[in-house]
C-alpha cells in the first residue's frame, strides 16, 4: 500500500480511522490543515476519536486551529474527559485566546468533567487581561464547579474578593455562591486560622518524611491494648503516662539489648513539659511550612463552624490531632530502631498481660469504623478513627486504603496512601489495582504519585503479580487507562500476565503485556512496550506477538512490531507472514514480505518441512496474497525429506490442485510461474472434485507433448467409463 499523495486523501484517512495509512504517510503530511483551518489532530478530536488522536499527539500537539485554539481547547469544549486526559500533558501549557489557561475556558464552556481533571495539575490564576477559572466559574453560576475549584486550587484573597464582586444580582443561586465565597475567605489559613485541608497536607508531609516510623507506631498500638486504649481514647495520655508505658516496654524487653539501650521508651514518648507546642504554634507552623488551600464549603456548612475554627470542639479537636502527631513525628529517626528490636517480643507476650488481647482486626468480621466512614465518604469520621484502625483488614485482606481507592473516596486516598500504602489483600491486589479495576482515574492517579516517589523492591503499589497472574497493568491495558500506560509499562512492561484467551490461538498460558495490548488494539501501549517487551515468545507453542497482530488482522501493530520480531518462528517453523498469509492479510503479507519471505516450516509442522507461506495461501484459495509472494517464493518446493514424505517435490501450484477449496485463479497464475511442475499437479487434483476437468484444461497447455496425449487418453477412459 502506498504512501497517502494528497490532503484530501489524508483527512479521508483520519475520518476512516485508518490507523495504517495515517502511520504511513504522517511524515509527509505533518501539520496538513483541512479547508476548516483544522489539523488532522484536531480533526480526531472533532470526531471524539481517541485512538486516532493517540497516534497523532506525539506528531501534531500544541498546533492551531483557525481560532487559534488546541486540540485539548477542542477537547474541552466537548467535555471529553478521555481526550482531555490524552491531551492535557502535553497541551497543558498552550495558551486558549480569551481565556488564557485551558482551565479557565473549562470553566467558562461549563466542561465540569474536564475541570475536574485539569484542576489536579493546573494552577489557576489570573493572566495579564485573563480571568481566572473561578471567576469564569462564578459567571457562570456553576455551584459545583466553585466548590472544585476551592477544594484543589490555593487562591489568594485579592482572587477570592474578585469573585465576591461578581455575586450581585440577588438570586438565590448567587446567595448561595456568595456565602461560600465568604467561608472560603475566613478559612484560608492567614493568622489564627486553621483549615482542615491545610491540617490534612501537614499531617501527610509528616508523615511521608518519616513513613517508616509510622508504621512502627501502629503495629505498636495494635498490638499493646493498654496503649491501643489510652490513643484510642485520649492522645494526651500517651504523652502524659511516661511510667506507666515505660514499665510496661521494661517488662518485655529482650535482656540481650538492654545494656545496648539506656532508656527503655522511645525518646518521643516522653512527656516534654513545658516543651509542647501549644494551639497557636502548630498553626504558626502550618501557615509558615504548608501551602494554604481555601476548605470545601460543604463540609464548613455541615459542621456549622464559626468564624474562628479554633475555638470550636471540632477544631480544639482537630488541632489536638495534629499537635499529637507532631510531636510523635518530631523523633529521631534511630528510635525506629528501638521500636523494631522490641515489636517481635511484644507480640508474643502479649497474651501474658491479664485480660489483655489484640485488638480485632475487623468489628463484624467486617468494616473497621474507619472503613465504614470511607464508603460513607464522612471525612469527618475518617480523621477521628485514623490512627487506631489504620493499616486493618476485612477478612478478604483489603484495607481502608483499598476501599477509599475502590470507591471513589479521593480524600481518603490521599491522606491513607501514606500510611497503608503497598499493601496487599488475599488476592495480591493493591488500592492501585482496585482502583483501576473501578475505572477510579483520580484515585489512580493519586496512588501513581505516590509510586513513583516510594517505589521499593518490597514496598509498592505496581510491579506485583496477583493469585491469578495479572498486574495493573493488565487491568490498565484491558479498561483502557491509557493516563497511567508509561509508568505502569516503566514498572510491569517485562511481568507476564498469566493466561490470555484469544481468538486466534486460543489459550496463552503465559502472556506478555503486550500481547493484550495487541489484542485489544491499544496502539499507544504498542508503541510504549514495543522496546521494552518485543521478542518474547509463548513458552508453549513459540509464537510472537507479531504472529498475534498478524493472525488478528492488526496491521497497525504489526507495522510497530516488525522492525523488532519480523523473522521469529514458532515451533512449527511458522512465520508471522505465513499467518497472515492464511488469512488473506494483503496489507499485512505487504509489510512482511522484504523481512520473512522464503522461509520455510520445519518437521513439526503437519505439512512436513519446506513449507512456504506462498504454499499456504495457494492451499487456502488465496488469490491476491498468491500474486504478492509469487515473486518472492515460486519454484520454491519441500525438498527435504522428512515424516512427511508425501510431500517431498511438491510446490504451491501442487499444493493449490490438491486443496479441497482450490481457487482456479490460484492454479492458473501459479501455473504460469511453476509450469515445470504441472504434471504433478495434475497428478494430485482430488478425483472427487466436480471441476477437475477445468483444471485439467487450466494445466494443459503446460504438460509436455507426451504429458498430453497420457492426459488426453485418460480423459477418454474416464468418459468412457461413465458411460
Amino acid at each position: 500500500m502506498s504512501i497517502l499523495k494528497t490532503k484530501a486523501e489524508w483527512f479521508a484517512a483520519v475520518r476512516a480511522q485508518d490507523a495504517d495509512s495515517i502511520l504511513r504517510s504522517v511524515h509527509k503530511h505533518l501539520g496538513a490543515r483541512n479547508n476548516l483551518g483544522d489539523t488532522a489532530l484536531i480533526t480526531a478530536v472533532r470526531a471524539r476519536d481517541v485512538q486516532i488522536a493517540s497516534l497523532l499527539l506525539p506528531f501534531e500537539h500544541s498546533l492551531l486551529d483557525s481560532r487559534g485554539y488546541p486540540a485539548l481547547g477542542i477537547a474541552i469544549e466537548l467535555d471529553a474527559p478521555e481526550l482531555v486526559c490524552l491531551l492535557a500533558p502535553l497541551e497543558e501549557n498552550t495558551p486558549v485566546p480569551g481565556y488564557g489557561s485551558p482551565l479557565a475556558l473549562a470553566a467558562a464552556c461549563g466542561a465540569f468533567r474536564s475541570l475536574r481533571i485539569l484542576s489536579t495539575f493546573l494552577c489557576d490564576s489570573s493572566t495579564g487581561e485573563h480571568e481566572t477559572a473561578l471567576n469564569q466559574a462564578v459567571r457562570a453560576r456553576h455551584y459545583s464547579m466553585i466548590e472544585t475549584l476551592l477544594e484543589t486550587q490555593a487562591y489568594a484573597q485579592k482572587d477570592l474578593l474578585d469573585a465576591l464582586d461578581l455575586c450581585v444580582d440577588g438570586s438565590r443561586s448567587s446567595v448561595a455562591i456568595h456565602q461560600m465565597l465568604q467561608l472560603a475567605l475566613k478559612f484560608i489559613s492567614s493568622g489564627s486560622t486553621l483549615t482542615l485541608r491545610a491540617a490534612l497536607q501537614t499531617i501527610q508531609s509528616i508523615t511521608e518524611e518519616n513513613i517508616f516510623l509510622t508504621e512502627s507506631l501502629i503495629k505498636m498500638f495494635a498490638a499493646l491494648r493498654p496503649i491501643y486504649s489510652m490513643v484510642a481514647s485520649n492522645r494526651d495520655a500517651l504523652l502524659e503516662e511516661k511510667s506507666t508505658v515505660s514499665s510496661l516496654l521494661q517488662t518485655h524487653t529482650v535482656m540481650e539489648q538492654s545494656e545496648q539501650v539506656q532508656e527503655s521508651i522511645p525518646q518521643f514518648m516522653h512527656s516534654k513539659k513545658g516543651a509542647q507546642k501549644s494551639i497557636a504554634d502548630v498553626v504558626e507552623t502550618l501557615a509558615d511550612n504548608v501551602a494554604s488551600t481555601p476548605l470545601s464549603s460543604a463540609s464548613i456548612i455541615s459542621k456549622e463552624v464559626a468564624s474562628n475554627y479554633l475555638e470550636t470542639d471540632d477544631g480544639k479537636k482537630l488541632a489536638t490531632e495534629v499537635r499529637n502527631i507532631y510531636s510523635l513525628m518530631a523523633a529521631q529517626k534511630d528510635t525506629l530502631q528501638v521500636v523494631q528490636s522490641r515489636f517481635a517480643s511484644l507480640i508474643s507476650a502479649v497474651a501474658e498481660f491479664p485480660g489483655c488481647s489484640l485488638p480485632p482486626c475487623t468489628e463484624n468480621g467486617s468494616l473497621t469504623p474507619l472503613m465504614q466512614a470511607i464508603i460513607d465518604n464522612n471525612m469527618n469520621a475518617v480523621l477521628n478513627t485514623l490512627l487506631p484502625y489504620a493499616g486493618r483488614r476485612t477478612d478478604a485482606g483489603e484495607t481502608a486504603l483499598m476501599l477509599a481507592a475502590r470507591h471513589g473516596n479521593v480524600a481518603a486516598v490521599k491522606l491513607l496512601s501514606t500510611i497503608e500504602y503497598g499493601m496487599q489483600d488475599n488476592q495480591g491486589k493493591t488500592a492501585l489495582r482496585h482502583a483501576l479495576e473501578t475505572n477510579n482515574y483520580d484515585s489512580a492517579s493519586i496512588l501513581i504519585e505516590v509510586d513513583q516517589k516510594r517505589y521499593t523492591d518490597t514496598l509498592r503499589e505496581s510491579g506485583w503479580r496477583c493469585v491469578d497472574g495479572t498486574t495493573c497493568l493488565f487491568v490498565a491495558l484491558k479498561n483502557k487507562c491509557s493516563f497511567s500506560y508509561k509508568y505502569l509499562i516503566s514498572k510491569e512492561g517485562n511481568i507476564s500476565i498469566g493466561t490470555l484467551v484469544t481468538e486466534e490461538f486460543g489459550k496463552i498460558e503465559v502472556a506478555s503485556p503486550l500481547m493484550l495490548a495487541v489484542q485489544k488494539c491499544r496502539t499507544d501501549a504498542i508503541i510504549l512496550l514495543s522496546p521494552l517487551a518485543a521478542g518474547y515468545v509463548e513458552p508453549t507453542n513459540k509464537r510472537s506477538t507479531l504472529m498475534l497482530a498478524a493472525c488478528s488482522g492488526n496491521s497497525t501493530a504489526v507495522r510497530i512490531l516488525a522492525q523488532y520480531e519480523a523473522g521469529l518462528q514458532d515451533c512449527q517453523g511458522y512465520t508471522a507472514l505465513m499467518y497472515a498469509a492464511e488469512r488473506n492479510y494483503v496489507d499485512i503479507v505487504e509489510l512482511l514480505l522484504p523481512h520473512e519471505s522464503k522461509l520455510i516450516t520445519n518437521a513439526s509442522s503437519r505439512w512436513g518441512s519446506g513449507h512456504t507461506a506462498l504454499m499456504i495461501a495457494a492451499y487456502n484459495g488465496c488469490v491476491e496474497t498468491v500474486a504478492q509472494l509469487i515473486p518472492y517464493e515460486a519454484g520454491m518446493v519441500q525438498a527435504t525429506p522428512d515424516i512427511k514424505q508425501q510431500y517431498a517435490g511438491w510446490s504451491a501450484l501442487v499444493w493449490a490442485a490438491s486443496s479441497p477449496e482450490a481457487s482456479l485463479a490460484c492454479i492458473e497464475i501459479l501455473a504460469e510461474k511453476e509450469s515445470q511442475h504441472a504434471q504433478k499437479a495434475l497428478d494430485e487434483v482430488p478425483h472427487w472434485r466436480d471441476d477437475r476437468s477445468t483444471i485439467k484444461q487450466l494445466l494443459a497447455p503446460y504438460l509436455g507433448h507426451e504429458q498430453r496425449a497420457l492426459s488426453q487418453r485418460s480423459q477418454r477412459r474416464s468418459r468412457r467409463s461413465v458411460h
